[in-house]
């Protein structure tokens, strides 16, 4: 079996592990009960395509790479029998064995139909890469004969797209001061896994659409803002501002079928955004970071600089700067995207709901994550945390709600 060297941005996602339990979840919901010997024989068709998947993460001394494994039934797909009233987020803890696959697959049954639950490592793909899987999955259990190549996954090829005078000028781009202020604190025992879920009604999403189109920003603005207006509303006069980290897909820098539509090419940014009171102004203010970071490289500069550490350093000194340097976020979010209906057809089987979430097991490490689904947007906080930080975020969550119908109405 043939190994692969690990890419910079594997090791990044393995570092992230002290605070980002580095798994993206894909739950859908089915009308009916899924085929189980037809989706163990799509998935083994897809290890043999998209290999790493099937890998064990190994290291010697100097190098890292991934060791492709012996396909094992047991190790990757798991059934639940389960009654209507099951807590999902006990089956959201269950994670890839680190041995391989880097992906396992639940199927929750009841009487009537299949819950499927996809959980991958997040340092063998991002939420764009993980969404073009899912899309790969259901396209081998229907039967449809598709093409598909594993390109490079190397952040190299990425960064040739970049200018020498723009990989400088981002690099000395000042940073942007970042608030000492946490959503959560590191107090109690972290104890409890917990699960926040908000749904966004199909209505309220062409409610919002009507909103944004008004202020001329972006549902993702719109989001990130109504999630800032409830912290502080929450946390009241306890601060006047907050650093909020936002996810970036490098794959804007690549050449079209360059890079790996499977890949991780995952990056953040920060916004520092002001208590100004009403809805409205953080909207605008949050449009205009974001305007102003998209009109530079976002993403870029702490890539530039790691992948300068890489190639120059070896690994042993790479992986121990970046522990050390490494900023871990706090407070962030992950907008993984629009999940087309149209692509995610398993066949004979009628998708009712579906949405990607990602979660932290360190707090005081928060992450809001967000998907569309047909014109719906589910919103989530998966982690751990303690009995106080638990009835923080159960406070948040219900103040996005309140303020969402006050918007909107």
């Amino acid at each position: 079996m043939e190994k692969t060297l690990a890419e910079m941005l594997d090791e990044y996602m393995r570092l992230q592990i002290v605070a980002n339990d580095h798994q993206i979840r894909a739950v859908i919901s089915f009308a009916s009960h899924i085929d189980i010997d037809l989706l163990n024989i799509s998935i083994k068709k897809t290890f043999s395509v998209i290999p790493i998947l099937n890998s064990c993460f190994s290291a010697t001394k100097r190098v890292h790479y991934w060791l492709p494994q012996t396909n094992d039934f047991n190790r990757y797909i798991f059934i639940h029998k389960a009654n209507a009233a099951y807590d999902l987020k006990q089956f959201l803890s269950i994670i890839p064995d680190e041995k391989g696959p880097q992906i396992t697959f639940q199927v929750i049954r009841n009487e009537k139909n299949d819950l499927l639950i996809v959980t991958v490592n997040h340092m063998t793909m991002d939420g764009t890469g993980f969404k073009s899987y899912l899309y790969f999955l259901a396209g081998v259990y229907s039967g449809k004969k598709l093409e598909v190549q594993c390109r490079d996954r190397r952040i190299e090829t990425l960064l040739k797209n970049i200018s020498l005078a723009s990989k400088i000028k981002t690099v000395l781009r000042s940073t942007e001061r970042r608030s000492k202020n946490n959503l959560v604190e590191n107090i109690g025992n972290p104890v409890l896994t917990s699960l926040f879920l908000f749904k966004i009604t199909h209505d309220e999403y062409v409610k919002i659409k009507g909103y944004c189109n008004t202020y001329d920003v972006t549902i993702n603005d719109f989001i990130i803002s109504l999630f800032t207006k409830a912290i502080f509303v929450v946390k009241k006069e306890l601060f006047n501002d907050i650093t909020i980290q936002v996810m970036f897909d490098l794959r804007r820098y690549a050449d079209k079928y360059s890079v790996s539509e499977y890949g991780n090419f995952a990056s953040m940014e920060s916004i520092t955004i002001h208590n100004n009171g009403e809805f409205s102004d953080i909207l605008i203010e949050i449009h205009k970071s974001m305007n102003k970071l998209k009109a530079g490289f976002p993403g870029i500069k702490n890539i530039v600089l790691m992948h300068l550490a890489f190639s120059l350093l070896p690994l042993k000194t790479f992986n121990s700067l970046l522990t050390t340097k490494i900023m871990s976020f706090n407070t962030s979010t992950s907008n993984l995207g629009v999940i087309d209906h149209k692509k995610l057809q398993f066949s004979g089987i009628t998708v009712n709901d579906a949405y990607l979430l990602t979660s932290v097991k360190k707090q005081p490490a928060v992450q809001l994550s967000f998907s569309t689904f047909q014109e719906s947007i589910t919103l989530s906080i998966l982690g751990k945390y303690s009995e106080e930080n638990t009835t923080v975020l159960k406070n948040v969550f219900k103040m996005m709600k309140e303020i969402l119908s006050e918007i909107i109405k």
